[in-house]
């Protein structure tokens, strides 16, 4: 069993201070000794045991240290929380998954590990709000565009899934859908887009969200769907063809548009093109320091494995809808421009923090 004194580092600062071992490795199968009267810890064989932890102290604690393994070492990984195996034996098992809630065989995460592999049905608008309310939108760290007021709304009716594929066989894990807006910016000279207001009808999907900087909430969403067959039901792809997207958050109508396709489209939308980045925040409850987040950064979307189907463009309307507790009606069009329908996919798997904003 792992112990710790009272005492004990518990941070991840505080651990990699404590345990130089961690860069160098350790023998495997061997117990790590912290507060020794060397100040050093020290390695000791344990023949058919895993790594474990044991802090020379009083009023010892359980924690168990995860490794990585390496060819002949192991390396430390940060501290994890432990339990007593199910079975009711003296073995720890460490509570695993990649968001909360934790569990013992890391299944009740909220979102699985990635990579995450997405495919949707997509309705984009492009449009122009207001120049000085767009850029009241931007996040720290980016500039206006030189079209200060260039927007783009998108309607996605996604599916998606875990390297697994396991939701794909329990679609309510896998599918939702999505409205949100984006303005274009520039960071450090360089075109991206931002997105202030989203809208998602799942809770998998507005965890992911968050995770990536997409300020994700709640919300009802419908598309016209489209079967491949010729029937009234089904507008189908194809020129006269119209589709329509609506999003209600807490009860009240927020945005509607449609798209009603004329022709293919050789340049596609051009509006939410550029790169995303967003910010990531999450707050801090500790009294006092409220307004001083554990995370506040611009993290710029990557993603790979594109492909896309051949895009229809025509023409679209746009309407957004104030309501309480919602201030997205900051961005209502004052122009608007082409309408665009495809379908793309792509994996996410990896993310770019550009800057931390809490400097």
């Amino acid at each position: 069993m792992a112990r710790l004194g009272a005492g004990a580092a518990r941070s991840g600062r505080q651990y990699r201070e404590l345990c130089e071992d961690r860069r160098g490795g350790v023998l495997r199968r061997a117990v790590l000794r912290h507060g020794t009267a060397s100040g050093r810890p020290r390695a000791t064989a344990l023949a058919g045991r895993p790594v474990l932890v044991e802090h020379v102290g009083p009023a010892a604690a359980t924690l168990l240290l995860p490794v990585r393994r390496g060819s002949d070492r192991v390396r430390g990984g940060e501290p994890r929380d432990a339990r007593p195996h199910p079975s009711g034996g003296d073995r720890i098992v460490p509570l695993t998954g990649f968001t909360i809630p934790r569990s013992p065989g890391g299944r009740a995460s909220i979102v699985p590990y990635p990579p995450w592999h997405y495919v949707g049905d997509f309705l984009v608008v492009e449009y122009w709000a207001d120049p000085e309310k767009a850029v009241s939108c931007l996040p720290a760290g980016l500039d206006p565009h030189p079209d200060a007021g260039r927007c783009a709304a998108v309607f996605a009716d996604w599916q998606s899934c875990s390297e697994s594929g396991g939701e794909l066989l329990d679609p309510s894990r896998s599918q939702y859908k999505e409205v949100f807006l984006v303005v274009n910016a520039l960071l450090d000279g360089e075109e991206v887009t931002t997105c202030p207001f989203i809208w998602v009808d799942r809770d998998f999907a507005l965890t992911r969200g968050w995770l990536q900087g997409f300020p994700k909430k709640l919300g009802s969403i419908w598309i016209t769907r489209t079967f491949g067959l010729e029937s009234p039901a089904d507008p189908g792809v194809k020129a006269g063809a119209t589709f329509g997207g609506t999003c209600a958050a807490y009860e009240r109508r927020v945005a509607e548009a449609t798209v009603t396709l004329e022709r293919l489209s050789e340049a596609g939308p051009t509006h939410n093109d550029p790169p995303i980045v967003n910010v990531r925040h999450f707050p801090r409850l500790e009294a006092g320091r409220h307004d001083d987040p554990a995370v506040h950064e611009l993290a710029r979307s990557r993603s790979r494995s594109r492909v896309v189907s051949p895009v229809w463009e025509g023409s679209a309307t746009l309407d957004l809808f104030g309501a309480a507790h919602e201030e997205h009606d900051l961005l209502a069009p004052v122009r608007v421009g082409k309408g665009f329908r495809f379908t793309f996919g792509y994996t996410v798997d990896d993310q770019e923090i550009v800057k931390d904003l809490r400097a």
